[in-house]
């Protein structure tokens, strides 16, 4: 008969977290273990973090998906319509806000790249004699931290969002208005799950 094979605690912890969507079969092969030491597993780690895997989090996504679909049921059927694509676009510019901010990110490092081998090529003994050069080097910095703005404030944004982790309660709403909040919901709830995945 063969040992149990030992396994770390992040091997644990990637086995709980993993078994959500993978089959314990699966799972077990890949770690060496039996189906039933995956499945104790994550049932272990589930009862030591309160029955949730990153903290709250996945109970935190499924009540604003049960929020958004509670706040899409007191519309009117054409302002259910609305909510839905005003999400889905929410959805998009969400996406392309972040793919922006990539974009920048990279811009910025082969700007400040460039920067740097330009500020390498200045004399230290002399650093003001060639005055194109440090007006090249100030400029590429400036162009790169300019490119990085969106991304850091997205990611601002994201940390300040985490920060803040109980919001005020939400003022009362026209229809038009709860239209556009559960549009943001299942926006929200959308990425949240896509993320999840």
């Amino acid at each position: 008969m063969v040992a149990p094979r030992k396994l770390t605690d992040s091997q644990r912890e990637e086995i709980a977290r993993r078994s959500i969507n993978e089959s314990a079969a699966s799972l077990a092969r890949e770690f060496g273990v039996s189906e039933g030491a995956i499945r104790k597993i994550s049932k272990a780690y589930l009862q030591s973090t309160g029955g949730t895997f990153q903290g709250s989090a996945v109970q935190d996504a499924a009540q604003k998906i049960v929020d958004g679909r509670n706040a899409l049921k007191l519309l009117t059927p054409p302002a259910q319509r609305i909510a839905l694509t005003l999400a889905d676009k929410l959805e998009v510019i969400s996406g392309n806000l972040a793919d922006a901010a990539s974009y920048g990110a990279a811009t910025a490092h082969r700007l400040a790249a460039i920067a740097n081998a330009q500020a390498q090529k200045i004399d230290d003994a002399e650093p003001l004699k060639d005055d194109q050069a440090l007006r090249a080097v100030v400029g590429l910095t400036k162009s790169a931290n300019e490119a990085a703005k969106l991304g850091i404030e997205l990611i601002a944004a994201v940390n300040s969002g985490k920060r803040n982790a109980e919001p005020p309660p939400p003022p009362p709403m026209d229809e038009g208005a709860r239209a556009a909040r559960a549009a943001q919901l299942l926006a929200v709830a959308k990425r949240r799950k896509e993320s999840a995945t």
